[in-house]
């Protein structure tokens, strides 16, 4: 009984359904009109049939007509009565379609019907806007005679028109716009930054306190975990029960985080564009708005360029852009309130300019337009971006060329302190990733040498790392105070660094985690399959020369970590010989990794030699540690033939507790 009641009432439903829907289906001049049937549409408006009866999604016959390119289509329709202002169901009209199909005398018709030539889009779009993006001159001077204002603003990202003829690549329609008053300085509005993804430092705090809790406990005769538990129910610092979620400093120790206690740390506070012009499929009314030029980076297009970094600013476009500051802890309390707006984070970016568009596009006929009609060289961005940086950043080296010749200043960094000659350098030794990057229109070191001949300086230290363009690897080489010349040097590029010391490199720089020159090239960052090397001879070449210019071989950086330990995880062996041969330190050790900075690690407190790096026990960045046999079997030929002592071989991460390190010696 249930049952056929059931099946009754959803009977009676679909009828009900199926009666509305035709009812408000009902739109045969629109439906011929889609067909292209000009003749069916001649006769249905003899026989008076309804021309503004729209389709289920709000198209009209007279938006199908413009969609068609009929004009006598649409000269029938407007006579008989086609209202000119109809909007479908997403807010666009006929006069917005043949705006963006950049359709002149669809215009005019329009205008001359009624249609408003400062009518707005759903997003306060303009007409000329949507010419602006299809580029044809005469359908912008249609509208601009028709009283359309040239400098509106749409509000989801505050361009111009300008901005979208530029971004577009379209100097044609950027000649008519700034004859028509265009502003060429005009900003737009705000947005966030691109997020970049960086491995955790070592929690040198942790990896101390660790050690001294082995001690403890081997003093008192009970395990390791046994005295973890005491310390913990003591209320005894522990250094963090995950070891990831606190913010550290340069120098390994923990930051303070006022009104926080423990947790994750806090992270310190552009959309493909679719075709010019392109047209709805038969199947739908009529086209969404066109999208705005995407702000959020004028810096790079592309998914995230740079070592494992990200490029932020000025900002990415298509695929990569450089970044913000970085969080460096396990921020997952933080993931869960951000808001996150087409791939950007927080505040910080947009602001850009259409010599900022110019230059993100390589457009360079547009570049000299804007400049001629006064737009200044060397206008920044919210984030700092310049438009030397932009076109630098995409590899548009003509416009970067250009932009130098016109007075841009080659030592304008952004607020992350990228500089146009570090970016370059970054540039020539991109590593791989799982996105794409541009080809450059010039040699890479062509650009170096002009931005070195206008007085770029090769000591400039950048701020934070350049974007990510690995989506699992996550960079470990903090480039804090990085110069162009250490960089140069993680590829081992002897070239570049030769011609950046013959203009005042200082080879002995170091940055803010205390990685210089001659680690940074020996592997201390290095990402297997990821980072960059010009070849492993040149990277023999390029220690031999750091050695040459005076750097120490046994130096460390902040985290304890030297080249040769560096050399020892990339398995080269003619490096290791030649680090050691001028004075590299075999039995040196470093501060501890990610796996022995966590208090319940079975090597929580251990520190590592390069003996370790080499046999695969030291997992550093977020890859898994490689074992290097050949290198091994060659460290421990030079600790024996030295007389030190060497650990066990064929051990394992969570064996190394067999060593002096659980009975309570610090190791």
């Amino acid at each position: 009984m249930r049952i056929s009641r059931a099946v009754g009432s959803a009977a009676l439903l679909w009828a009900l359904i199926v009666g509305i829907t035709a009812g408000a289906g009902k739109s045969d001049v629109a439906d011929a009109a889609q067909r292209g049937d000009r003749a069916a549409v001649e006769k249905l408006i003899l026989q008076k049939a309804d021309v503004n009866a729209p389709q289920v999604d709000g198209a009209t016959a007279l938006h199908w007509a413009v969609y068609r390119d009929d004009p006598r289509m649409a000269d029938a329709l407007i006579r008989a009565g086609a209202q000119v202002k109809a909007v479908n169901r997403e807010g666009v009209t006929p006069l917005s379609m043949a705006a963006l199909y950049g359709n002149a005398a669809m215009i005019d018709r329009l205008i001359k019907a009624g249609a408003d030539a400062k009518q707005r889009g759903p997003n306060g779009e303009t007409m000329v806007m949507f010419a602006a993006r299809n580029g044809n001159p005469q359908a912008l001077t249609v509208l601009l005679e028709a009283g359309a204002d040239v400098n509106a603003r749409e509000t989801i990202r505050g361009t111009t028109a300008l901005m979208w003829a530029v971004e577009q690549k379209h100097p044609e329609a950027v000649k008519v716009l700034l004859a028509a008053g265009a502003d060429p300085s005009a900003k737009s509005g705000g947005a966030g930054l691109p997020r970049n993804y960086m491995a955790n430092r070592v929690n040198q705090r942790a990896v101390l306190l660790a050690q001294d809790r082995r001690k403890r406990a081997a003093a008192a005769g009970i395990t390791y975990d046994e005295q973890l538990a005491l310390d913990q129910k003591s209320g005894r610092e522990v250094g963090g029960q995950r070891g990831l979620g606190t913010p550290l400093g340069p120098d390994g120790q923990p930051v303070a985080q006022p009104g926080r206690q423990g947790g994750a740390g806090t992270a310190p506070a552009q959309p493909q564009q679719p075709a010019a012009g392109a047209a709805p499929a038969p199947e739908t009314a009529a086209p969404p708005a066109a999208a705005a030029p995407a702000d959020q980076a004028a810096g790079q297009r592309g998914g995230g360029r740079g070592r494992g970094r990200g490029r932020q600013g000025a900002e990415q476009a298509t695929t990569t852009d450089r970044t913000a500051p970085q969080p460096e802890g396990d921020n997952d309390t933080d993931d869960d309130t951000e808001v996150v707006v087409a791939g950007l984070v927080g505040s910080g970016g947009g602001g850009l300019t259409p010599l900022i568009f110019a230059a993100r596009e390589g457009d360079l006929e547009s570049a000299e337009l804007l400049l001629a009609a006064g737009a200044p060289v060397n206008q920044v961005t919210e984030y700092g971006w310049t438009p030397l940086l932009t076109a630098v950043n995409n590899r548009n080296y003509r416009v970067a060329a250009f932009l130098l010749e016109k007075g841009a200043d080659p030592n304008l960094a952004n607020k992350g302190g990228w500089t146009p000659l570090y970016l370059a350098t970054d540039n020539r030794n991109i590593e791989g990733g799982d996105y794409p990057v541009p080809k450059g229109d010039m040699d890479h070191l062509e650009i170096i040498r002009l931005l070195l001949g206008k007085g770029a300086n090769p000591n400039a230290k950048v701020k934070d790392n350049t974007l990510t363009r690995t989506i699992f690897t996550m960079q470990w080489f903090f480039e804090d105070g990085a110069t162009p010349f250490i960089r140069a040097a993680q590829s081992s590029d002897t070239v570049l660094m030769q011609l950046l010391l013959e203009h005042g490199a200082d080879p002995k720089a170091a940055t803010a985690n205390g990685d210089n020159a001659l680690t940074a090239s020996a592997g201390i960052g290095w990402v297997e399959g990821v980072t960059y090397e010009r070849s492993a001879k040149e990277n023999y070449e390029a220690i031999r020369m750091l050695l040459d210019l005076g750097i120490d071989a046994s130096y460390g950086n902040n985290e304890g970590r030297s080249a040769l330990m560096g050399a020892a995880m990339k398995g080269r062996n003619d490096v290791v010989q030649l680090l050691v041969d001028r004075g590299a330190k075999l039995d040196a050790r470093d501060k501890g990794n990610r796996d022995t900075d966590k208090v319940s690690s079975a090597a929580a407190g251990h520190t590592w030699q390069a003996i370790d790096y080499a046999e695969g026990l030291v997992r550093v960045g977020v890859q898994s540690a490689v074992v290097r046999t050949d290198t091994a079997a060659l460290i421990r030929k030079l600790m024996a033939a030295r007389g030190m002592p060497a650990p066990p071989a064929e051990r394992t991460i969570l064996s190394v507790c067999v060593v002096a390190l659980c009975q309570g010696i610090q190791q």
